[in-house]
């Protein structure tokens, strides 16, 4: 073979090395190429939107006013065993059942209350099913009765005032022996809207 000049073989290194270089720049623009077709269409579907609506109903606060307590006047105990007072949500009149036992008046008062709302608005109402009542002697258990039940609807059309009129009546026993004198006790009466 032909001998080979030191100046060939420089310019040999030289054609080499610079393949290397233009190697290794397209390689990393290849490299570029797919990193842009690989990410591209991930950002565009990891990014998504949609709307919501917002509101609110306003309507009239509950009110709750008490016009009268319950109250069941002179009882006159029995002479034996026990008497029953009653007076029902309904009325005022009070009846009593036992040996000479009876209503001093036969008259009572029946609490009752106003409830103020929104019209076509429902709620509840809380009334307790008895309250005791003390004085000098044994307390007096009294179960109550509502002249409503709960859930409650105001009647009326909706951004219009409306009121319902409730009313508790009562039962007791009162023996022979129940000691004389003033008795009382109270109790709560709570609306919430549904």
């Amino acid at each position: 073979p032909p001998p080979t000049s030191g100046t060939g073989i420089m310019t040999g290194c030289r054609q080499a090395d610079e393949m290397t270089v233009l190697n290794n720049i397209f390689f990393a623009a290849g490299l570029l190429a797919l990193a842009a077709f690989g990410t591209a269409p991930a950002l565009a579907q990891g990014t998504t939107s949609t709307t919501a609506t917002a509101s609110a109903r306003v309507i009239l606060p509950l009110t709750l006013t008490k016009t009268s307590d319950l109250a069941f006047g002179s009882i006159i105990k029995p002479s034996t065993g026990s008497a029953t007072v009653t007076m029902t949500s309904g009325s005022n009149t009070v009846t009593v059942t036992g040996t000479n036992a009876a209503s001093a008046t036969g008259l009572g008062t029946r609490a009752a209350f106003t409830i103020g709302g929104e019209g076509s608005q429902s709620f509840t109402l809380t009334v307790p099913a008895s309250v005791s009542m003390t004085g000098p002697g044994t307390a007096i258990t009294v179960t109550l009765s509502s002249s409503h039940t709960s859930p409650v609807t105001f009647s009326g059309l909706i951004e219009t005032a409306a009121q319902v009129f409730l009313t508790i009546g009562g039962s007791f026993s009162v023996p022979s022996t129940q000691t004389s004198g003033n008795y009382s006790g109270s109790f709560n009466v709570t609306v919430t809207y549904n």
